[in-house]
Parts: structure tokens; sequence; C-alpha cells
């Protein structure tokens, strides 16, 4: 039998070959990427000290003498551990140097794995003072070069490497009855603490139920009688299973899961006093207990996710992984990741997740936008968004680029993310992409597409709701700009069926060389140059979400609303100014010589339509003063002369005309603009409220 990632495979093996070389013949068939990085593990013997014996590289299987039906596990190279026993007093630490003086014992360990592994072992050892009705809990020792003694507490069901404990440290067991010495006012400070009725089921019987003071500190759960002195007990979560009591409003249970020093079967109920106590404590004490610690995919970050064994051998945690496996064959449905699933079914997936269970789509014939929220779900509930908080105001900076600028720039600030997060970025990218390919069936333009992803992929890291809500459309504006040009950013065509990883195109960096785009693809076209004196030039494929002509989007309390009428004010006292994406009407006509009064109207249906120059329209402004009939040229003085007044006149009219067609259009401009943002802020509202947020 053949243990790989904790799944059993029988098989026949040949006992000639090193350990290498079996190791190597298994790796593409179990993907396990480089051999050197593994090694065999033999629980069931031991070697000449005693401990579980390991096979190097050079070893070959025939060393161990394998019988018929015995157990091989395929385990990561194992690293050095020591174990030593705490003796329950205060000065421990302090008398303890971790020189041959000292008893402990070294094991040799695969970090991936959970300390828990190391309890039968610890049994069978030499360390005679352990007793066997005494429950312990990890402490990871340090002895540092300057002798101090650096130590914090350990989860036993989760991976050491998870936990940051370094190599050679040392793994202290410390008796439960240790923690009975802590008194309550050494926990007024605890990690949470709450009055809750409390009891117990021990051989089948149920304790009475008492009102108990409980504080959670350092993943253990005290309750004591009253506010001061000793606790009535201690509870070690990781070593118990965490449930909802559903016969029993507000309460909760904790079974012992049989897998600690101490083999019991005690169960332990308690009830909190209201629907938001019990929701508080139960997501905090799950976060220890022994059936969701080092398990839970929802709120975990991206490297955590991926140092553990089940991502050792993708390069995307499994939840993502699974998600686009599964929805490439639903690509058509209409509404793909804007409509919701069915909430019953997302929570029922999330709690599976949060337990470890192996979750199989495509065995339960899951409806894709229940599979769909539950993947916005996960990226919503990241610590740190993908896209991280740290390159937010670079992401959101990019919105004012035009095209070219950011086919340049965006490999560059992809390639700064941390390399956990490149592969996730780059597939998601790309089936985005492919989901959008079909969007005459699914509706699902890049566009809609970079309104779901876009506040899941990018977020400030102050929280500031006015902040994210006023930066939406330029978070939204690139990533649909990297939606729509996954395949470029990217060199190769994502395939959803692969998990290898897309290098970003780190040749395109800022000066260097780049192949022109092809003909007729977005942004091929060069940004025209900026205009001297007049405001900004938008890029030659405007993104109206952007608004690069208004006053630039920052973090103040204005809204956009009063952005836009103040730009609007600005603009209307300014005669002068030319319209967006208009050239400079050039340096201003020389004044006007002083012009006689005007001369009567002769009547609603006697004026003549003005011809203007070449370069302006050929109607009159409907706002524009309706000019007076040409006077006939005369051969007199006076005639000659009233004749050049009115030639002037007409001339400053067309001129003032000209000028009213432009604050016009300029006018119809910025109130397109302002209908823009007032659908802007709408949608970012909708989807602030379905976030639970309030602006």
């Amino acid at each position: 039998k053949v243990k790989v990632h904790n799944k059993l495979f029988e098989m026949k093996v040949d006992t000639q070959q090193t350990c290498l070389q079996f190791i190597s013949s298994k790796a593409k068939l179990y993907q396990l990427g480089d051999p050197k990085s593994y090694a065999l593990y033999l629980p069931e013997y031991m070697d000449r000290s005693g401990k579980p014996m390991w096979l190097d590289h050079q070893h070959p299987l025939g060393m161990a003498h394998l019988r018929e039906g015995d157990t091989l596990e395929v385990k990561f190279t194992p690293r050095l551990i020591n174990v030593a026993l705490h003796d329950g007093s205060a000065q421990w630490i302090r008398s303890f140097s971790g020189t041959l003086n000292d008893k402990y014992e070294t094991y040799r360990f695969d970090f991936k794995d959970p300390p828990r592994e190391l309890i039968p072992h610890i049994r069978k050892s030499e360390m005679r003072n352990i007793q066997k009705d005494m429950e312990y809990a990890f402490m990871c020792l340090l002895i540092m070069a300057d002798k101090s003694k650096p130590h914090f507490w350990i989860n036993s069901q989760v991976s050491l490497e998870e936990q940051g404990v370094a190599e050679n440290s040392f793994l202290v067991l410390v008796p439960m009855n240790f923690f009975l010495k802590i008194h309550a006012e050494q926990l007024l400070n605890a990690d949470y603490s709450l009055w809750m009725t409390k009891s117990s089921i021990k051989h089948g019987k149920q304790t009475p139920v008492k009102k108990r003071w409980c504080a959670l500190q350092d993943g253990r759960l005290f309750y004591f009688k009253e506010q001061r002195g000793p606790p009535s007990g201690v509870v070690p979560l990781d070593r118990f299973r965490a449930s909802i009591d559903k016969d029993v409003a507000f309460q909760f249970r904790l079974d012992n899961m049989m897998d600690g020093f101490r083999l019991s079967d005690d169960v332990y109920l308690y009830k909190c006093d209201s629907e938001q106590e019990f929701n508080t404590v139960y997501a905090f004490i799950r976060q220890h207990t022994g059936n969701t610690a080092g398990k839970s995919v929802f709120g975990v970050s991206i490297p955590t996710l991926m140092q553990r064994k089940e991502n050792s051998t993708i390069e995307v945690p499994s939840i993502a992984r699974k998600t686009f496996k599964y929805l490439a064959n639903h690509m058509k449905v209409e509404g793909l990741f804007r409509l919701s699933g069915s909430s019953s079914e997302v929570a029922a997936y999330k709690e599976a997740f949060t337990v470890g269970e192996n979750v199989n789509f495509d065995q339960d014939a899951t409806d894709p936008h229940t599979i769909a929220s539950l993947f916005k779900m996960w990226l919503r509930e990241l610590p740190e968004p993908l896209l991280t908080y740290e390159l937010y105001e670079a992401f959101v900076e990019m919105d004012s680029l035009s095209d070219d600028d950011k086919m340049e720039t965006l490999p560059v600030l992809l390639d700064k993310l941390p390399e956990t997060n490149k592969p996730l970025v780059y597939q998601l990218l790309g089936f985005c992409h492919q989901v959008s390919m079909h969007s005459e069936e699914n509706k699902m333009t890049p566009k809609n597409l970079a309104i779901v992803f876009g506040p899941n992929l990018m977020r400030s890291s102050g929280g500031d709701l006015m902040s994210e809500a006023a930066n939406s459309p330029a978070v939204n504006g690139v990533t649909e700009f990297m939606i729509e040009h996954a395949p470029e950013l990217v060199e190769t065509k994502w395939d959803c069926k692969q998990t290898k990883t897309r290098k970003p195109r780190v040749s395109m960096a800022l000066g260097g060389n780049r192949a022109a785009p092809a003909p007729g693809r977005r942004g091929s076209s060069p940004a025209p140059p900026p205009v001297q004196g007049g405001p900004p030039q938008r890029s030659s494929s405007p993104n109206p979400a952007a608004l690069p002509d208004l006053p630039s989007r920052t973090a103040s309390q204005k809204s956009f609303r009063a952005e836009v009428q103040a730009a609007t004010q600005q603009r209307s006292s300014m005669p002068g100014l030319p319209p967006p994406d208009r050239p400079s009407p050039g340096p201003a006509r020389p004044p006007a010589p002083a012009l006689a009064p005007l001369p009567p109207s002769r009547g609603r249906g006697s004026g003549h339509r003005m011809v203007l120059p070449a370069g302006r329209p050929n109607h009159p402004s409907p706002i524009s003063p309706r000019a007076p009939a040409p006077l006939p040229p005369a051969s007199t003085g006076v005639g000659q002369q009233a004749y050049a007044t009115n030639a002037s006149l007409a001339d400053r009219v067309k001129e003032l005309e000209g000028k009213l067609e432009e604050e016009q259009k300029l006018r119809k401009d910025l109130e397109s603009r302002l209908a823009i943002v007032e659908q802007i802020l709408q949608d970012s509202m909708a989807n602030s409220s379905q976030q639970g947020y309030s602006l």
C-alpha cells in the first residue's frame, strides 16, 4: 500500500529500486513535482533508535524487508524536531538549556504534517514521565545564540510549517494542570470572554447546567465560577470537534476527537444568551478546534493556503482549481458570476470546505451560479485582496493611462505580485476572458465581469468606503482592460484544464522594445499629443467611467456630484476653453474695433441665415442672437464706412456664435459625464449593499 497525500493506493513495488527511483517512477502519475523533495516513510517500522523509519533517496526498498500489505507513505523530505517534556512549574523554561543534560528526543518529521502525528510515537518513546490520563499542550521553544528563549503555543492540528516552526526547535509538551494555576485576573485581556451556561457529558451522564464565566486564550477555553480565582477547568480546543446543537438554540457542543494523549469521550455543552454572542464566540472557537483548524480555506491568506500539503502539487488553491474546472463546462450560462446561487447550498459548501471535506462539484451536479457565488465569497473573504494592498494605488492610477501605456506597464505591475498570487491572477484573468468570449449567450461582457470582480480583486487597506466608492470606476476600468487583454498580458493562451503558471510579459518593461499591436486591436493607435494649455487628452479608446478630464478622484469627503458640478461651473466661466477631444482654437483674435449701435430689428422673418467660415457648423446656434441683414455696398464715403462697420459687426457676431456653440457642447459633454457618474454611484451603492456595507 502506498499513501500519497492522504490517498491510499495498492500496487506492486520493485524492492531492487532505490527510494528516489521509486518516487521518480510515480511522480508524474501522482503529480508530485520534484522527486528529490520527497522521501519514503514506513509508519509500521522502527529504526535502530526506536524512531519511525525513513528511507533516504539512495536506500533500496529491500532494505526495509517489506512484507505483503505493508504501507509506504510518500512524504516531504523530513527535518529534525526536538521533543521535551515540561514539568508543570513556572521556572521550567528558565532552567531548560537544550543541552545534553536536559532530557529530550529528536525526531525526523515532515513539517507539512501537524504535530498530532507525533503523539503515537511519543507514547512509545522512553519519556517515562508522560502520564496516561493527562492531556498535553504543544509549545514551540527556540534557544537563541544570546541565550534568549522565545516561545509560542501551537495547534496540534495545524502543520508545523504553517505555524512557522523552525527546524531544530523544541516542541515542549506542557501538562494541562499547568493552566489550572492561571487565575481569572490574568485573563481580563483574553482574546474573548463572556458568561455562558455550561454542562458536560461524562460516561453517558449529563451534569447539571451551571452559569460560568468563560475566557478564550491561546486556543484554550477556561471556565470559572466567578471572575476571580483559579479556573474550574480548561478545554484544549484543538483536541475537540465543534458543532452546533440543533435541539437547543444558541448552544454548541465540543466532542473529544480521541487523537490526543488522553483518550476520553468527554463532551461539553455551552449555551450563549443571544444570537449575536453565539455567532461571535462560535466563529472564534472554530478557528482553534480540531475539526476546522488548519483546514478552512475561507478567511485564510493565499501564502498560507499554498503551504498546505493538499496544494503542494498545484499552483492555485484547490477551491479555485475546482471552480475553474467545473465552470469551464458552463460558460454559456446566462448571468454567470452576476446572478446569485442558492444561499443554503453556498453555506453548505462553505461548511464542507471549512471542515476539510474533499468537495467534488462534478459529482454533486451543482447549479453553476452556486459555485460562482461560492468562489466570489472566497475571494471577498481573503485577508488581503488578490492584487494586494500595496499595489492598490498603482492599479487605480493605471486607469488614467492610454491603452498603449497600460499594455506596457501592466505586465511589470503584475510581476510585482507575490509569487503565490501570480498563478491565480493569471488563471482568473484567462478564465474571465474565456467567459467574455461567450457574452452573446451569457451576457457577461468584460465590463460586466469587471463590475463583479473589480471590488474583490482590489481594496484599500484603510477600509475607507468613501474612498473605495470614489475609486470604483478606476478599479472596474482597469479590471475590464485586464480581462479584455488577458491573452496579450499573459504569454500563452490560458487553458482552464491546465494548471501551468503563465509568466507575465516582463519583456514589455517601461522603455523596452515591444511588438506593435495587431491592426484593429484596441490600443493600436497612439494617444494624441496633449494640447498646450488645454485639458488632459483622453486615450484612443476612452473609458467613460474613468473621467480623465475631470478633477482627480481623491478620497475627500466631497461626492462625485459635487466635483462634477464644480467642474461645470469652472468651465462655464471660461468662454475660451475648448471642449475635450478638440484641438485648440489657436491664438486669440485681435480685439475688434469699437462698434456702432445695432440698428433696429427688421422683423421676425427678415433675417438671413448666416454662412459660417470653414471649420464651423453651417447653422445658427439655437441660443445665438439673430444677425442683422447686411447693407448693400455704397460708393460714397459715408456708405462705405457704414458697410465696413457692419462687416466688423458680422465678424464679431460670428466669433461670439462659435464660442457659444463650443460652450453648449461643453455643457452637454459635462452633463453626460454627470449622468455616467450618477449611474456609477448607484451601481457602487447597490454592490456595497449586497456585501453588507452602508454608504
